[in-house]
């Protein structure tokens, strides 16, 4: 009986251990294919790597453990992945949007006091068995408007990565549909030359 007890353990540790978590560390990578070539920036685990396409307005680099985006055209725009402060369970619980509100305000600047125009959403992404949860919110900063948003968004292996937008308040629905877009992208990488990592 204590052998059957100590090999399920094992088994349920050699699970656990197989679903590797990604690394929000960016690299850049080129795909080549049909006489054209793909720009990405992707993100690995040990065994797999996961990307998203770029176009030629938007940069990337590494920063806080995490990947920073801003584009060309939109120069206000700072869009971040990284890693949770603070995990949401998943599904969401209705009279918990005072604790979730906090969560999100915990990744806006330290300097801001005020916030205004909350918005929440679900579902935000109905792909890959994603479960993603969204606050927006408003605030002033160095005499301008801002608009942020957080997005928790747990993967289908259950990992959880923050979705964080920022820009000036008027530039803010061209922000997130760049944003939104290159999500959306997401996908496994294949037959990609070797990464070039954006860690300085």
């Amino acid at each position: 009986m204590k052998h059957s007890i100590l090999a399920i353990v094992l088994l349920l540790l050699l699970k656990i251990n197989s679903q590797a978590e990604i690394s929000w560390t960016p690299h850049l990578s080129t795909v080549f294919a049909e006489g054209t070539s793909v720009v990405s920036v992707y993100f690995s685990d040990t065994n797999k790597k996961y990307a998203v396409l770029l176009n030629t307005e938007t940069n990337v680099e590494a920063a806080g453990g995490g990947a920073k985006i801003t584009y060309n055209r939109i120069k206000s725009a700072v869009f971040k992945i990284r890693e949770p402060i603070k995990r949401v369970e998943f599904p969401i619980a209705p009279d918990l949007t005072a604790e979730y509100r906090k969560y999100a305000l915990a990744y806006a600047p330290k300097e801001v006091s005020e916030f205004s125009n909350f918005e929440e959403a679900s579902s935000i992404y109905q792909i890959n068995n994603w479960k993603s949860y969204r606050v927006s919110f408003s605030y002033g900063l160095y005499g301008q408007r801002i608009r942020h948003c957080i997005t928790f968004l747990t993967l289908e292996s259950g990992q959880q990565v923050i979705l964080d937008l920022s820009s000036y308040e008027k530039e803010f629905p061209s922000a997130l549909e760049l944003s939104e877009h290159m999500i959306r992208t997401w996908h496994e990488l294949e037959n990609a030359t070797p990464g070039k990592s954006l860690v300085n």
